[in-house]
């Protein structure tokens, strides 16, 4: 009898283990789905401000250059 009991017993709480572990998986797949938004928007803002502060810099030639490339440019055309 007391042999049954324990076995009872040992059903009984692997069967709350089991619920314990479902519920945890549960908890934390719905609380990366509640901050999934949040983080998006982190990486959004990040990426905003580093276009802010690391702008693409921009080559302005040289005058004397351009004459030189719309001359050369010029002689091609009239050949």
């Amino acid at each position: 009898m007391e042999s049954r009991n324990s076995l009872v017993n040992t059903g009984i709480l692997a069967l709350i283990l089991v619920v314990v572990l479902i519920i945890g998986v549960m908890l934390v797949t719905s609380v990366r789905r509640i901050t999934a938004p949040i983080e998006d928007v982190r990486q959004s803002l990040r990426e905003q401000v580093a276009a802010m502060t690391h702008p693409t810099p921009t080559i302005i030639p040289d005058p004397i250059t351009i004459i030189h490339e719309i001359r050369s440019l010029s002689r091609l055309l009239i050949r």
